[in-house]
């Protein structure tokens, strides 16, 4: 299984030297969405996942770990 992991973005826009805002102003989205993307409060929409990672040079699964979960029986 695969989850998105929301700390990234603020990991990228911090390394970047940039506000919410500015960061927001680059993706083309509001600062209250970046804001709830860090909290992992709402995801980013593919098609802006793929913006950042062009923006920012920086591979969608930079933003993707795996989770294994082991069954039991």
């Amino acid at each position: 299984m695969l989850d998105f992991e929301a700390k990234k973005i603020s990991e990228l826009r911090v390394g970047k030297g940039l506000t919410v805002q500015e960061f927001a102003y680059i993706v083309g989205t509001s600062k209250q969405a970046v804001s709830a993307w860090e909290t992992g409060s709402t995801l980013p929409r593919v098609d802006t996942l793929l913006k950042i990672c062009n923006r920012f040079n920086v591979p969608v699964n930079f933003f993707i770990f795996s989770v294994h979960h082991s069954e039991q029986h």
